[in-house]
């Protein structure tokens, strides 16, 4: 970072160190504005003094100066644009001259009164960007050549002399200037992990640039960190938005270069946290966070990872704490209010959740992660009719979650008759839609689980599950449940850390499993209210109502904050004729969260286990 400064030096700040590492007495008094040319490897400066000065990039030796002497008024600001500098001052305003031969190309003049300080050039559209003292922004297009040289006189340059320095060098940096425009452009919402992401042919076209913008840049003499730091971030992101499971511990690797190269970039240690929470390493992943948030202390989104890290290690009131913090930091952003209402769907504040969710759709409205978030809020409060609204205003997103819930609804709704031809047909859709969705897949696998289980089903499971194994003597419940199997492994293996596709398997399987597998389960996930829970529903399923029971009473004493445990608690209860110790979860859960409509599911469970 080059800085003019009011003694009229010019200061070299190294970014990564944080230091001075250069310095250069440019100007006999105050310098008022500096600019890199790029194409001219020269930095330009204009001062007090009444010089533009022209710098060698790489030496910081002067390798020109030119007078701009417009009597007491002197140059105040400078841009730049391949062999144009333009120029404002509080007289003459602004002059645009021609950096070849420095004379004056063009000069526009105001009223002393509206002298100019500030100017920025835009080439794409010939328009400059002029800022007066008493605060006014001026815009207006100013017509200059785009190029010293056309497009065929390059050409025959060329043609003629392939190695032509000065040609080639304008291209490169020209080239140079647009390569890394579009991979900022990729990289900035990803780093700042904004509400809209670039699309998954974005990344690799920007991966794709960046390389390309690493290998023009090794013709300039100038440190190449910030490319290579670039086109690393980029490899990092494609594994992530292409969930390439495989490659998580080689994006991390690609991560802990990055903080090599940058070792204060609070960004690399944000992304470090994201990818240890992939690969279950959750300790290391809350100390990224925290250096993260020690280095932009200011930084919603540091505040944000840190708090989806504890979000994932099941940690619902620390991870309530950092999105509160990350509001705070940024009161604009969806983020805080998105993550928040998350929480708060888990730990049954569903009106504290809804209100959150819809702010976060407020600010961002028809982003697909928000959507889905207020579609599972209503769900969980079981408002019909707003899952209805809900589905009939967003149907044309085409989300999976849309077409998974149009099936959910029909649970809910408690219809006598179903049409499993219609269910069917939309988990397919989700799936169809992204296949890579592992809550998608464990939708229908828990769907196949129901009509196991439905006496009413059996016509359709011989209908639509014919055997296509060979062995003629399979039936087609059986073809069904070895779909199960595969449905919650293909889950598993998309997220192996989703706990309803491991719970999906064990259902899948027709005996009961062994304590070792329940221990192994639990070991897995560190002991968590979620896996006693888990644990807890597939002995409901299975109908061992005391050990289901048992696994739950576990779970609400580990996170009473945990609203699921509570309501198969209760429908485990039921089921023993417990109704005293029902009463007194009921009861337990209204002290611990007075402001919870929790004693809404006596009316009706199995609608919310549904969602569980």
């Amino acid at each position: 970072l080059y800085i003019a400064s009011a003694d009229g030096k010019i200061r070299v700040f190294d970014l990564n160190s944080k230091t001075v590492t250069n310095q250069i007495s440019a100007h006999n008094k105050n310098v008022t504005g500096i600019k890199i040319a790029p194409i001219r490897k020269q930095i330009l400066s204009v001062g007090y003094d009444k010089f533009l000065k022209k710098w060698d990039l790489n030496s910081l030796t002067l390798v020109e100066e030119v007078s701009i002497d417009y009597g007491e008024n002197r140059g105040l600001d400078i841009d730049v644009y391949e062999a144009f500098c333009f120029i404002v001052s509080r007289r003459y305003d602004m002059d645009v001259i021609n950096l070849d031969n420095n004379r004056t190309t063009s000069r526009f003049m105001s009223s002393r009164s509206s002298g100019l300080v500030s100017v920025n050039f835009s080439a794409a559209n010939q328009n400059v960007v002029i800022g007066d003292s008493k605060g006014r922004v001026h815009n207006g297009v100013v017509s200059i050549k785009q190029s010293k040289y056309s497009a065929s006189k390059i050409h025959k340059i060329l043609s003629e002399n392939p190695e032509n320095a000065e040609i080639q060098y304008r291209i490169d940096g020209t080239m140079l200037i647009g390569l890394n425009n579009y991979v900022t452009s990729v990289l900035n919402p990803l780093v700042n992990g904004n509400a809209v992401l670039p699309t998954k042919e974005e990344i690799i076209k920007a991966k794709r640039y960046a390389k390309k913008a690493l290998e023009v840049g090794a013709n300039f003499e100038q440190d190449l960190t910030k490319l290579k730091i670039n086109l690393l971030l980029l490899e990092v992101f494609e594994i992530i938005e292409l969930k390439l499971n495989d490659s998580y511990s080689d994006a991390l690797n690609k991560t802990n270069e990055i903080i090599k190269l940058d070792p204060k970039g609070a960004y690399a240690f944000n992304i470090s946290g994201a990818l240890l929470v992939k690969l279950n390493k959750f300790n290391d992943a809350k100390e990224s966070g925290n250096k993260a948030e020690q280095l932009a202390p200011g930084w919603a989104e540091a505040s944000c990872g840190s708090g989806k890290i504890l979000l994932s290690d099941r940690d619902y009131h620390g991870a309530e704490q950092k999105f509160i913090e990350t509001i705070e930091k940024g009161p604009n952003l969806s983020k805080g209010y998105y993550y928040l209402g998350k929480v708060y769907n888990l730990t049954g504040k569903f009106d504290e959740a809804k209100q959150n969710l819809y702010k976060a759709d407020e600010i961002d409205n028809g982003i697909p992660s928000i959507l889905v978030a207020i579609l599972d809020n209503a769900m969980l409060r079981g408002d019909i009719q707003e899952v209805k609204r809900i589905i009939r205003n967003n149907d044309s997103y085409n989300l999976p979650q849309i077409h998974v819930a149009k099936s959910d609804l029909v649970f809910l709704e408690d219809k006598t008759r179903l049409d499993y031809n219609e269910l069917h047909s939309n988990y397919l859709k989700a799936i169809e839609i992204d296949s890579l969705d592992a809550n998608s897949i464990n939708s229908l696998g828990y769907f196949y689980l129901r009509l196991l289980n439905d006496k009413d089903a059996k016509k359709f499971i011989d209908q639509t599950f014919t055997n296509t194994s060979g062995n003629a003597s399979m039936k087609s419940s059986t073809v069904l449940k070895r779909k199960c199997k595969e449905l919650f492994k293909q889950a598993y293996d998309l997220d192996n850390d989703n706990l309803k596709s491991e719970i999906g398997n064990l259902m899948s399987r027709g005996s009961t499993i062994q304590s070792s597998t329940v221990s192994n389960l639990l070991n897995k996930h560190n002991q968590s209210a979620e896996a006693y829970a888990a644990i807890g529903r597939y002995y409901i399923f299975k109908k061992e109502y005391k050990l289901a029971s048992k696994q739950l009473k576990k779970a609400m004493s580990i996170n009473p904050n945990y609203y699921p445990s509570f309501l198969l608690a209760i429908e485990a209860n039921k089921m023993l004729g417990k109704s005293k110790k029902n009463t007194a979860i009921i009861t337990k859960y209204k002290g611990q969260n007075p402001e919870s409509s929790v004693m809404k599911i006596q009316k009706d469970l199995t609608k919310y286990l549904l969602l569980y």
